[in-house]
């Protein structure tokens, strides 16, 4: 049985391959499904992490940033296609392969734990996956983060810098379900990765997120494209009186190693 160990660059996945490398779990294929939009300190990190503990396989598709231009849309609540087709897919392809090559059978580990959110609460630690065809395992489901940051001091492994920075997820830099913390992270630490998103935005006439305005209960809802610049500047005002909203709000990320739904978008299913 080998190991598929999904790495994110988060300290999750990180806890995890640690625990198993510590734990003699073997054999070991840390796998990393890049999308080509994570922030520059996530890939610094895998880096550091490949020197410390070994080789990762990096999956490559189509990136964000390259589908994101030709289908001329960005992914979205009503058609997300960044996890399915960015990560799921390119992970599944290599999960074959793995199999082709070596004639054995493979699980996936996913380093998620049920105090993150409530989606992830009532995971199993086990469960089959149609999408992977073969069974996820979730062995540090039940950790706290003390657990997690524990098992990083144990192994003298530092954590992303990006958690230093104040981000509370390591992941696509923006996701498009991105809140107003991480946006302003973003404009503050990488105003490149904002003129990057500007130009693409401009290329395919849409923005990536909505704005929503006020309103009383009952009201109908108004719903404003803004452009990152603006969401950028938004994003650095404080919180009070009536100001505009994010829609879709934050949600979690990297369920199966990728990111978690939204209750509107499966009701949009």
């Amino acid at each position: 049985m080998i190991h598929v160990l999904g790495v994110s660059g988060g300290k999750d996945s990180t806890a995890m391959w640690l625990w198993a490398r510590r734990t003699g779990l073997s054999p070991l294929v840390p796998l990393f499904a890049d999308t080509k939009w994570e922030a520059r300190e996530t890939y610094e990190y895998l880096d550091l992490l490949e020197s410390r503990l070994g080789p990762i396989t990096r999956v490559i598709s189509e990136g964000f940033e390259e589908r994101t231009r030709r289908l001329g849309t960005f992914s979205s609540r009503v058609r997300k296609w960044c996890s399915p087709e960015l990560k799921v897919e390119p992970t599944r392809i290599e999960l074959d392969h793995i199999r082709d090559a070596t004639g054995d059978d493979v699980t996936v580990l996913i380093g998620i734990r049920r105090e993150e959110s409530p989606a992830r609460a009532d995971l199993t630690e086990r469960e089959w996956s149609d999408a992977y065809d073969c069974e996820v395992w979730r062995p540090i489901l039940d950790w706290t983060v003390q657990d997690v940051i524990a098992e990083h001091h144990r192994a003298n492994i530092p954590l992303n810098p990006l958690y230093l920075m104040g981000a509370e997820r390591v992941g696509c830099w923006p996701c498009i379900h991105a809140g107003k913390a991480e946006l302003r992270l973003i404009a503050e630490h990488d105003p490149d990765r904002i003129e990057r998103l500007a130009a693409i935005e401009d290329a395919i006439g849409q923005t990536m997120f909505v704005l929503e305005k006020p309103r009383k209960r009952g009201d109908e809802r108004q719903k404003i494209p803004t452009g990152i610049r603006d969401i950028a500047t938004w994003a650095k005002t404080k919180h009070g009186g009536r100001q505009l909203t994010m829609i879709p709000q934050a949600s979690g990320c990297y369920r199966w190693g990728t990111c978690e739904r939204t209750k509107e978008e499966a009701d949009a299913d």
